[in-house]
């Protein structure tokens, strides 16, 4: 990438002439002809200087491809430095807080016997946040929920969840303290208990929203983004909550007894929410991300989806 098309980026990211001449370490007037050669070179104003600095629509698109450029420089670098002096490498996967805990050590007991000695740096946040930042080259891939594909990205299930209900036994009739399925309509009986709900804007809590009817409130007492602790309010017997199904089988239906826990499976949430591993088709990933990939799909997943 050439030093106008270096300093052109830094002006997009900062919108302004004196900052982004500051960042780049050099003059306003230097920083104006980097971007009035690009803009000579291909005929058309990147930038509208006033009444303030924002890109073009030729600029946007100039941006688009320099930024993908930039990513696949980074992933060429990384591929020479490991054919050159023999390093094994560095791998970034994203992932939520969650599902980190209970997928991570299997996907890394089967990646550190297959490419031992590889760095793996774990990205932990929401699908919408790591889904940007594959897509600006900060992550080599990420398991979402419900992933939403950008361009060249390409989306593989590895499993299909339901959403449960899970309420603690002392809040409930004897005649509830069964676990069963239960219809929608039956939620009207249980939204008096109080609740513990994941962080507005989740897909789980999109789900179980829409199917709530629209008169339908629940007694929310806490917004917890951490499913774990969910559970532990559960188990504490201070509020119900809506859970993924891996986060129930992973404490144990046994477990779950001992808690004084008694879990409902809903009609309309059974198999209600798809966990996809997303990556970059398009980019030049080193050995040991593809490796990676491999063993992604390789794991043991509980009820991967038939793929074809």
């Amino acid at each position: 990438m050439t030093t106008s098309e270096q300093v052109f980026l830094v002006l997009c990211q900062e919108l302004s002439f004196r900052r982004a001449a500051e960042k780049c370490y050099m003059s306003q007037q230097g920083l104006s002809e980097h971007i009035k050669r690009l803009e000579t070179q291909y005929g058309v104003p990147l930038f509208q200087r006033r009444p303030k600095v924002a890109l073009t629509q030729a600029g946007q698109s100039l941006r688009r491809t320099l930024e993908r450029e930039a990513v696949l420089e980074q992933d060429l670098s990384r591929e020479m430095e490991n054919l050159r002096d023999g390093t094994r490498g560095k791998v970034t996967i994203g992932i939520g807080i969650s599902r980190a805990r209970i997928y991570l050590p299997r996907i890394l007991e089967l990646f550190w016997k297959e490419a031992p000695g590889v760095e793996v740096i774990v990205r932990m946040d929401n699908s919408a946040q790591l889904e940007e930042e594959l897509a600006a080259g900060k992550l080599d891939c990420y398991i979402g929920i419900e992933a939403v594909c950008g361009e060249n990205q390409v989306r593989r299930p590895l499993r299909v969840e339901s959403i449960c209900l899970a309420v603690p036994s002392r809040l409930l009739p004897e005649e509830h303290r069964q676990n069963a399925t239960i219809r929608p309509e039956d939620l009207a009986w249980f939204s008096k208990l109080p609740f513990v709900r994941n962080s507005p804007g989740s897909i789980l809590n999109a789900k179980v929203d829409a199917l709530l009817s629209s008169n339908l409130k629940l007694n929310n007492i806490a917004d917890v983004s951490d499913y774990e602790i969910q559970l532990d309010f559960c188990r504490r017997g201070w509020a119900a909550a809506f859970l993924p199904q891996i986060v129930l089988e992973s404490f144990g239906e046994d477990h779950l007894k001992q808690a004084g826990l008694t879990v409902f499976e809903i009609e309309g949430l059974q198999k209600a929410m798809e966990v996809d591993l997303v990556w970059d088709e398009s980019r030049i990933y080193p050995a040991c991300v593809q490796k990676l990939l491999d063993c992604m799909q390789k794991v043991e997943w509980g009820n991967a989806p038939d793929r074809e």
